[in-house]
């Protein structure tokens, strides 16, 4: 599972007290989110926080047949906008940037302008936490699906005071339209699966430094492409650390002298990358063309794949390992 942090938003909703309250013990549930808020902080992702709350006009608003409207009205000043029981709890707390909005409904859409902050973000991806599962949660999935938002469910990140219901919402209702998983078990890969577009820039522009370093002859630019004790594996031998890596750019480049393809140039496609924090895997397909020296037509001097192992260093991405398999 990846998740791209730019285009993603992790929903936090209705964690305040008039609804952590009707939990038996709420920590363990707090700081669970609490984990799962400071993640997508350090990626660089969104946090939206959602909170119900209403004015005596929002009350008064409700229809007559209305359940919820009796129901709120019947609490008074516990669900004012300005109660203290209607704030995001202050373990939670926003910060400046983060998307805050007051909903006067079960679900987060309907009653406020969510939909038009995250389309504006360019958000496709939610991350969902709430309480209840039964209201705010089930109403979001729902809702955000037919949005045609992908949506995850952090199933540890969500509670609701009747057990059964919450593990049948989670174990059989919400995975016909969701991901389901637990935070507790992609805690450790959280940073790797929220991976910015930054990251992937990088790791294209690594690949151009190398293809153009390759290309022109330059022995230190392409060996600086590697980590020091970098290693090429080449289908003639390996070829390992800075000093063996020069030496091979610079044989290749007498080699091509008497070559009867010219200005060979390194192209690749289909680059897949799977990232494990500071470190990923990439895998992309090698085509070198150039110009036959008979005639000066283009010609195909070489097709491959690459297989390559990558770590981020203090200067940027490098490679560890690259492995070249010639077709």
């Amino acid at each position: 599972m990846n998740i791209n942090p730019a285009k993603t938003a992790l929903l936090v909703l209705d964690f305040q007290g008039t609804i952590l309250g009707s939990l038996p013990d709420a920590d363990p549930l707090v700081a669970r989110v609490a984990g799962a808020i400071d993640a997508m902080r350090a990626a660089g992702g969104a946090v939206v926080y959602v909170r119900v709350a209403f004015t005596q006009e929002d009350l008064s608003d409700f229809p007559a047949h209305s359940s919820m409207g009796r129901r709120m009205n019947s609490l008074g000043e516990a669900v004012h906008v300005d109660a203290a029981a209607t704030q995001v709890d202050a373990r939670l707390a926003p910060r400046p940037g983060d998307i805050v909005v007051r909903k006067r409904r079960v679900g987060p859409f309907s009653t406020t302008d969510l939909e038009q902050q995250l389309r504006a973000k360019g958000i496709d991806t939610l991350l969902i936490c709430g309480i209840h599962t039964s209201g705010c949660v089930l109403s979001c999935v729902r809702e955000a699906h037919d949005l045609d938002y992908r949506t995850i469910v952090l199933a540890d990140c969500c509670a609701d005071p009747d057990l059964e219901v919450n593990d049948f919402l989670i174990n059989k209702i919400f995975p016909k339209q969701s991901e389901v998983v637990n935070f507790s078990d992609i805690q450790n890969t959280f940073p790797a699966m929220l991976t910015s577009e930054r990251e992937y820039v990088e790791i294209h522009t690594l690949y151009a430094a190398y293809n153009q370093a390759i290309d022109s002859g330059d022995a230190d630019g392409w060996a600086a492409t590697f980590v020091e004790d970098g290693t090429f594996h080449h289908p003639s031998r390996a070829w390992r650390g800075r000093e063996e890596l020069h030496r091979f750019v610079e044989k290749r480049s007498t080699k091509l002298l008497e070559d009867p393809i010219t200005d060979q140039r390194h192209w690749n496609d289909a680059i897949k990358i799977t990232f494990f924090g500071t470190r990923a895997t990439v895998s992309c397909d090698l085509l070198v063309v150039g110009t036959l020296r008979s005639n000066g037509s283009s010609a195909i001097a070489a097709r491959g794949r690459y297989e390559d192992t990558l770590v981020k260093s203090t200067d940027g991405w490098r490679f560890v390992e690259r492995r070249l398999t010639v077709q």
